[in-house]
């Protein structure tokens, strides 16, 4: 988990990519909080790149922590609708 957690941190979303990619276990505990309380999706709720990748893994745009509200409720008090409308979009596919 070092790794991906290093490349969250970093923002580094092709280095996720990658790392989700090739560990399953680590695709198994993608909404798993490793950032003190927050998971990795919480964590990068003001990376679109990183939103967008941990998403595609299967990260849960619903996931909270303790502390921070979920993604999908940043991006509605902050005016930022581009991840609703990615997220909706791909629910309808």
């Amino acid at each position: 988990m070092e790794p991906f957690e290093e490349a969250v941190r970093k923002g580094d979303a092709a280095a996720v990519r990658a790392l989700l990619t090739q560990q399953s276990e680590l695709r198994a505990a993608i909404d798993r909080p490793v950032f003190d309380t927050a998971p990795a999706i919480v964590f990068s709720r003001h990376d679109r790149p990183m939103v967008d990748t941990l998403l595609h893994f299967g990260g849960d745009i619903n996931t909270r922590s303790q502390f921070w509200p979920a993604p999908i409720v940043c991006s509605t008090t902050t005016g930022r609708t581009a991840l609703l409308r990615r997220h909706a979009a791909r629910s309808a596919e």
